[in-house]
Order: structure tokens, then sequence, then C-alpha cells
């Protein structure tokens, strides 16, 4: 028979034997979820790396696609300055006449227009304000916005404000920018 102080140390030896056995089984256990879960982390990563590329891709396509067009996207452009921007010798005078015809082929009674140029030339081209106020009934009024519309200038509608109404006549403040080529 063993005495009991060397039976009590075989189990103290057998106990941390488990216990050790137990803590390394542990350590394995948590390596193999920290790998899983950084493998994981790294798919994820991928995915996101992939869908990047992915949209750098289609922004590199759009912009080849513009990079062809842009000898025709200048043409257009100076095709649309030569045939809808009036040119510096044309002027306000021309502006007025053409105000003038579209007003009276809708019905309208025209006063106060005045211009203002607005800043510097840019690109070209210099801004043009125009207000004025004009007068009729309501489809002489919508004539007068489809002849802008329909002009062979090019007109930017700013605003329309009421003034008055009498009689079934409207009377509106109008106000609209224009482009000079320079």
């Amino acid at each position: 028979m063993t005495p009991p102080r060397a039976r009590w140390k075989r189990w103290v030896q057998v106990g941390l034997a488990a216990l050790l056995a137990a803590d390394l089984g542990l350590a394995v256990a948590k390596w193999r979820m920290n790998v899983a879960a950084s493998q994981q982390q790294l798919e994820e990563q991928a995915m996101r790396l992939r869908a990047e590329v992915a949209a750098i891709r289609r922004n590199l396509s759009r912009a080849e696609e513009v990079r062809r067009k842009m000898p025709n996207i200048a043409g257009e452009c100076d095709h649309f300055y030569g045939r809808q921007l009036l040119g510096p010798r044309q002027g306000y005078a021309a502006l007025v006449a053409n105000l003038g015809d579209i007003a009276q082929k809708a019905g309208l009674e025209t006063s106060g227009l005045r211009f203002a140029q607005k800043g510097e030339s840019h690109h070209g081209v210099t801004q043009v304000d125009a207000t004025a106020v004009i007068e009729g009934n309501y489809d002489a009024l919508v004539r007068f916005i489809n002849g802008l519309e329909q002009s062979q200038n090019f007109y930017v509608l700013d605003s329309l404000s009421l003034d008055s109404i009498t009689s079934g006549r409207v009377k509106l403040n109008i106000r609209l920018h224009t482009y000079f080529r320079t």
C-alpha cells in the first residue's frame, strides 16, 4: 500500500495534468476561433475591395466614354453657341427686336424692358439679365412663354411675378437671362 502522502501527490499530479490538458484544449479552441474570425474579416475586406474595384472600373469606363465623345461635345457646344447665342455685333438691338416679336405674336403688350450685363465674360459668353412688364390675357402669356422656348435665341426664364389683374388682363413682371458670345 502506498502511503497517503504518495497517493495525495499522485492525485495532485493527475489533477494538474487534467487542468493542464483542459487549459491546452481551451487555448487551441481560442486560437481556432481567432483564426476563423481573422479569416472572416479578411473575406469581408476582400469583398469590400472587390466592390471598390468594380466601382472604379465602372467610373473608368464612363470616363473613357466621355473622352471618346469629347470632340463631338465640343462641336455641339460650338454649334449651340453659334446658333443660339447672339454675337457681339447683334447685341441688345437684336434682343429687343426678338423679345418684341415674341410678345407681339403672343398678343401681349410690353413695357419697361431693361437689360443688365452680369459680370465678366466666362468661357466665351457673357450673361445678360432682362426685366420687363408684360400684360395680356392668360392665353397670350402662355403663348409668350412658349415663344421664348421656341425662340432661335437661348433664354432662361428666371421668374414671373404678378403685378395686377384687371378685367381679365394679367400684368406680370418677368425676369429672364440670355447670353452673348464674346
